[in-house]
């Protein structure tokens, strides 16, 4: 893969990781807002423990 490629490829990764962080803030946002898991923190929503979601 020539240099220039590669360092297009890794732009596309890097910008879509900052996509799906935004998305899992604003989920988690409004999850905690809309639902009766009160009780949901940032460390357990990334751990993304369901039984913990009440799912």
């Amino acid at each position: 893969m020539a240099m220039s490629e590669q360092h297009h490829f890794q732009q596309k990764q890097a910008y879509f990781g900052r996509v799906m962080e935004e998305i899992k803030a604003l989920a988690y946002l409004w999850i905690k807002n809309r639902s009766k898991a009160s009780d949901l923190t940032w460390d357990r929503w990334l751990k993304f423990d369901l039984e913990g979601l009440g799912v």
